[in-house]
């Protein structure tokens, strides 16, 4: 957990690295998750069909995680501002 006064007193660029380290280590395991998940569907028996259906879903995955992290990056602040202001 980062300590609030490094928020107020450390350099704006050096945090900003330091906070985007995490979520780009995340993406890349994320990347290397789906090229691994789609090699080894690919090479099922029935690959080709396999391959159709994710290129069927992605799409959809993909909005429906969109539109949760919306509601939730959202919604959290406003809940933290109810919580401040005692309900």
């Amino acid at each position: 957990m980062m300590n609030d006064e490094r928020m107020k007193t450390d350099n704006p660029g050096k945090l900003l690295v330091w906070l985007s380290v995490p979520a780009i280590c995340a993406q890349v395991v994320t990347l290397l998750y789906n090229t691994v998940d789609r090699v080894y569907i690919g090479r099922m028996a029935d690959g080709t069909m396999a391959m159709a259906g994710i290129g069927l879903c992605m799409p959809i995955t993909m909005v429906l995680s969109g539109l949760s992290a919306l509601f939730g990056r959202g919604g959290s602040p406003l809940a933290a501002i109810s919580l401040c202001k005692g309900g």
